[in-house]
C-alpha cells in the first residue's frame, strides 16, 4: 500500500469531473433546447444547420418580398380596371355621338366630356405608384415622359436566379390605341401618325408647288432627302443629341452648321443618313426646293406636323412603298386617283393573287395575264372581249385566262375580282393601276413584289381624341375613333393580363417557398435541436453517476487512513 499518490481518489475525482462536464453540458441543451450550442458539440453538424437556417432565411425574405410583389401588382391592377371603366364609357359616347339623333351641340358636349376622360386616364398612369416607383408609365418630376414604366422584377427565392418579372407598361393616351387609316395626304396646320409596314418606306412631298416645312416626332429610320437638300434642325439646347448628329456626319452628304446654326444639320439631295438609332422628341425638316421632300425606310413609325410657313397652305402629299415577299399578303389603297398603284418584279415572273377592283391597268413590256378562280370573274372578263374591248383576249386552251398585251391599257373597273391570279411569262412584269378602293395582293413568285404609291398608315392612338378641338367631333370622327378605343382597351387587357400571370406566379411560388421553408426548417431542428426525453434521461443518468462520485471519493479517501492501523 502507497500514501504518497492515492490512485484511487484521483480516478474518483476524474470520473467526477468528467462526469460534472457532462451534466453541464447537459444543462446547456435542457436549458437552450439545441443540441448543438458550439461547434465542439458537433463540428460537421454546426455547418450543416447553419447553412439550413440561412437558406430559411433566404426563402422567407423570398417570400416576403412575393407578398409585397402582389401588393403591387394589386394596386397597378386596380388602377388599369380603373382605367378600362374609362375606356368604355367614351366608347359609348362615341356610340352616342355616331347617331343622327345627337345634334352637333350634343357632340361638342361628349368631345369636351371625352376630353376630362382621357385627361384622368392619364391622371391614373401619372399617380399609380409603389413606394414612389411609377407602375403604368414613365413617370419624372410627376410628369408623363410618354416612354414605358420600368421592367418590374421580383426575386421570389433564395437564388439571384430566382426572378419574376412583368413586362413594360405605358397605359396613358399617348400610347394606348394603335388603330390605324390610310393617309394620303396632310393639310396645313394638321398632324398625322403614320406608321410603317416591315420593310416598307414612307415618302412624304409638297407636289402641289409648296415647299416643305414640317415638325417631326418619333423615327426616322433611313432618311433620304427627295428632289432637294433636307435642312435638319434640332433644340440648340439639347448637347447630347447634336452630338449623336455630329457623329453622322459624312463629307458633302451630310454636314452640321457652324456658330449659331450648328444645331442645323444638312442632308443632301439624293443622299441617306441612317437615324434609326435616334427617337426624336421634336426635330424640324425643312426643304426650300418647291415641290419635294423626304423619304424614310425602316421607321417605326413617327408623327409628322404640316407647319405653315409665310402662308403656305399647300399639302403633303404622302404615300408608301411596301417589298411584298413571297408567301406574303398584304391589303393596301390609293386614294390619290392622280398616281397609279404600280406593281413590279424584277428578277422572276410575276405570280400573285389580287382580290378588289383593279380600275384601269396599265402593262408595261410583259404581257400580263388574268385567270379567275371563280364564274362571276370569268364571266365578267368575258364580257370585256364580247363587248369588244381591245387588248385583251382570252386563252385558247385555259377558258379561266385571260390575257392584257404587252404596254397597253385596260379598263378593269367593272370587274371586282377575288382571289384572281395574276401572272407574267418573263420578268419585269409589272403593270399599274388607277386602283382607289382597298386591294388584297397575296405574292407567290419567286422574288419580291414591290408596291408603289400605295396610301401610308396613320397610327391613331387616344391622345389624338383627347386633343380633338371645338367642333371637330363628328359622325366619322365618331366612328372611326371605336376601332382606337377598342385597341386601347386589348391593349390595357393585355397589360392586366400580363399582371395576373405574374401576380399567379408570384402565388404559386410563395406557396412553394412556404413549403420548402418548412421542410428545411424542420431539417435543421433535427440536426440542431435537442431531444428532451432523450437528454432528460441522460441528464437523470449522469446526475446518479455525479453522487455516486462523490460518494467513492469519499471513500478513497476514507481508505488512506487504514494505513495509520499499520502503525500503530
Amino acid at each position: 500500500m502507497v500514501i504518497n499518490t492515492n490512485v484511487s481518489s484521483l480516478r474518483a475525482q476524474e470520473a467526477s469531473t468528467n462526469t460534472n462536464n457532462a451534466i453541464s453540458s447537459s444543462l446547456e441543451k435542457l436549458s437552450t433546447g439545441l443540441k448543438i450550442n458550439k461547434a465542439s458539440d458537433d463540428a460537421s453538424g454546426l455547418a450543416i444547420a447553419d447553412k439550413l437556417r440561412t437558406q430559411v432565411t433566404s426563402i422567407k425574405q423570398g417570400i416576403a418580398n412575393g407578398n409585397s410583389a402582389i401588393s403591387l401588382i394589386t394596386i397597378a391592377d386596380k388602377a388599369m380596371d380603373e382605367q378600362s371603366k374609362i375606356l368604355d364609357t367614351i366608347k359609348g359616347k362615341l356610340i352616342n355621338a355616331n347617331s343622327s339623333s345627337t345634334s352637333a351641340d350634343g357632340r361638342e358636349a361628349i368631345r369636351k366630356d371625352i376630353g376630362k376622360l382621357l385627361e384622368q386616364l392619364d391622371n391614373i398612369a401619372a399617380m399609380t405608384n409603389y413606394n414612389g416607383m411609377s407602375l403604368l408609365a414613365d413617370v419624372k418630376d410627376g410628369k408623363l415622359t410618354g416612354k414605358e414604366s420600368s421592367e418590374l422584377t421580383f426575386q421570389v427565392g433564395e437564388r439571384n436566379t430566382d426572378m419574376i418579372s412583368t413586362t413594360k407598361i405605358n397605359a396613358t393616351t399617348s400610347s394606348l390605341g394603335g388603330g390605324s387609316s390610310s393617309v394620303d395626304k396632310i393639310e396645313s396646320g394638321e398632324t398625322a401618325k403614320l406608321s410603317n409596314v416591315a420593310g416598307g418606306t414612307l415618302d412624304i412631298q409638297n407636289k402641289s408647288g409648296g415647299t416643305l416645312n414640317v415638325a417631326v416626332s418619333g423615327n426616322l429610320g433611313k432618311l433620304t432627302a427627295e428632289g432637294g437638300d433636307l435642312v435638319i434642325t434640332v433644340d440648340p439646347n439639347d448637347a447630347t443629341l447634336i452630338a449623336k448628329l455630329k457623329d453622322l456626319v459624312s463629307g458633302t452628304d451630310f454636314t452640321q452648321g457652324t456658330g449659331a446654326d450648328k444645331n442645323k444639320f444638312t442632308l443632301d439631295t439624293g443622299k441617306t443618313v441612317d437615324l434609326r438609332a435616334i427617337d426624336f422628341d421634336s426635330v424640324q425638316l425643312r426643304s426650300d426646293t418647291t415641290g419635294h421632300g423626304f423619304s424614310a425606310k425602316e421607321t417605326t413609325g413617327f408623327e409628322v406636323k404640316n407647319l405653315e410657313l409665310g402662308g403656305n397652305t399647300d399639302n403633303l402629299t404622302v404615300t408608301s412603298k411596301q417589298d411584298l415577299k413571297k408567301g406574303e399578303s398584304t391589303t393596301v389603297s390609293n386614294s390619290d386617283a392622280s398616281q397609279k398603284l404600280t406593281v413590279a418584279t424584277s428578277s422572276a415572273a410575276m405570280n400573285m393573287k389580287v382580290s378588289g377592283n383593279l380600275g384601269s391597268v396599265t402593262t408595261a413590256t410583259i404581257a400580263l395575264s388574268i385567270e379567275g378562280t371563280n364564274s362571276k370573274d370569268v364571266a365578267a372578263l368575258q364580257k370585256l372581249v364580247d363587248d369588244g374591248v381591245a387588248d385583251i383576249t382570252r386563252d385558247a386552251t385555259n377558258a379561266n385566262k385571260f390575257t392584257i398585251a404587252a404596254g397597253k391599257t385596260v379598263d378593269l373597273s367593272s370587274v371586282n375580282l377575288s382571289d384572281a391570279k395574276i401572272t407574267s411569262t418573263a420578268a419585269n412584269g409589272n403593270f399599274t393601276s388607277t386602283a382607289t378602293d382597298k386591294l388584297v395582293i397575296a405574292n407567290n413568285s419567286e422574288d419580291k413584289i414591290v408596291l408603289s404609291n400605295i396610301d401610308a398608315k396613320s397610327a391613331s392612338k387616344l391622345d389624338a381624341l383627347k386633343n380633338l378641338q371645338t367642333g371637330e367631333l363628328t359622325t366619322k370622327v365618331a366612328s372611326d375613333y371605336q376601332a382606337v378605343v377598342n385597341d386601347a382597351i386589348s391593349q390595357l387587357n393585355g397589360y392586366r393580363s400580363d399582371m395576373g400571370s405574374t401576380e399567379n406566379q408570384v402565388k404559386s411560388a410563395v406557396k412553394n417557398l412556404m413549403t420548402s421553408a418548412t421542410n428545411i426548417k424542420a431539417a435543421e431542428s433535427i440536426i440542431r435541436e435537442v431531444d428532451f426525453a432523450e437528454e432528460s434521461a441522460n441528464f437523470n443518468k449522469l446526475n446518479i453517476l455525479s453522487q455516486a462520485g462523490s460518494y467513492a471519493i469519499s471513500q478513497s479517501n476514507a481508505a488512506q487512513q487504514n494505513v495509520l492501523r499499520l502503525l500503530q
